[in-house]
């Protein structure tokens, strides 16, 4: 097949392509780059210039885009808002809604439905730019349009499922083969890292509780421990220095673990983040070794200090989250199940 891989977030669509391909299948990645983590792709969208001349310029490149959309059997948008809005309902009827194509959205980046249901859950990250944008009207357009939606986390299952979609769930991917683990708790001193959201140190993730612990330890281990905490890197720079420590502790507002998290399991670290038991109706969530943390500075750092005491545990789960990587994660594992709802869609018809 021929598929279209729209946008990018976090590199699920760059490790979901190398899957594809390893498959047999042509899939072509279109997209910013996902800003400063400096994805690759195949087809640039344009610029990302807030003047007026530069957000014309690439409405102007998006509309030379349709042709060439149009020859791809599957599209796949990782956004709602996934052409510039000068073009957007053109660029949506020629390519989104073409009856000789198919259209699966994969919800994974934050659109309106997540923000607006995953308030009913026990905790959720906090509000951020993306709450105050009205978008929702114009989201649901791009959901209705959809042949198929993918959840890519349980949060946006639970989200999708209660605005009254019918989504399938698949997780995350990341190519394992193309990343070696390494054993942690090896070196005398001990590096736990905490990839903030974005640069400007937001705290989507629930940094603020996560800083806190990480100063409570820092005078519990004092130098035996390195806590680490950056954001704004892109992909390359921030996979080196992930690669160099034992632990990651990525999200304290969900209820599910996201693409560091999965990083982070490929390369055998230790992982703490989201993976409450009201997630546990999805296998993955029930038997991954990620340790459940939330958003509570004094839960962090009990968990996180009783793992740093103990370098037997730490090793085991080392080795329990890269099997589970490569059971769950694997992106030709997860490209085959991609590649199934593909064929389902353009069996089914518009």
């Amino acid at each position: 097949m021929n598929i279209l891989l729209l946008h990018e977030f976090s590199g699920v669509h760059t490790e979901l392509q190398a899957g594809l391909r390893e498959l047999g299948h042509n899939a072509r990645t279109a997209n910013f780059g996902d800003g400063f983590r400096g994805f690759p792709t195949d087809i640039k969208l344009g610029n990302l210039e807030t003047s007026v001349s530069g957000i014309i310029r690439r409405a102007l490149t998006q509309v030379g885009l349709i042709e060439q959309f149009r020859k791809f059997d599957v599209v796949q948008s990782i956004t709602a808002n996934a052409f510039n809005p000068l073009v957007s309902w053109l660029m949506e009827a020629a390519v989104l809604k073409n009856p000789e194509q198919r259209f699966v959205y994969l919800a994974a980046s934050g659109d309106t439905v997540y923000r607006k249901h995953v308030r009913a859950l026990p905790y959720s990250p906090e509000l951020d730019w993306y709450e105050r944008e009205l978008q929702g009207a114009n989201e649901r357009r791009i959901f209705d349009a959809a042949n198929q939606i993918v959840a890519g986390a349980w949060d946006y299952l639970f989200s999708f499922r209660r605005e009254g979609y019918s989504p399938t769930f698949i997780p995350f991917p990341v190519m394992t083969r193309r990343i070696t683990p390494r054993a942690v708790a090896q070196g005398q001193k001990l590096r736990v890292l905490h990839p903030v959201n974005r640069a400007d140190g937001d705290d989507y993730k629930g940094t603020s509780f996560i800083r806190t612990a990480f100063d409570l330890l820092r005078k519990k281990f004092g130098t035996d421990v390195e806590f680490i905490a950056v954001g704004g890197l892109p992909y390359a720079e921030y996979m080196e220095i992930a690669n160099t420590c034992d632990v990651l502790v990525d999200q304290a507002n969900t209820m599910s673990y996201g693409m560091s998290a999965i990083y982070a399991l490929a390369q055998g670290k230790v992982v703490l983040s989201g993976c409450e038991e009201i997630a546990h109706e999805l296998e993955m969530h029930r038997v991954a070794p990620v340790i459940n943390i939330r958003p509570d500075a004094a839960d962090i750092a009990t968990k996180l200090e009783a793992l740093l005491a103990d370098r037997a545990r730490m090793k085991d789960i080392g080795i329990a989250s890269r099997l589970h990587a490569e059971k769950f994660h694997d992106a030709i594992v997860v490209a085959e199940q991609y590649a199934n709802v593909y064929r389902a869609v353009r069996a089914a018809g518009r």
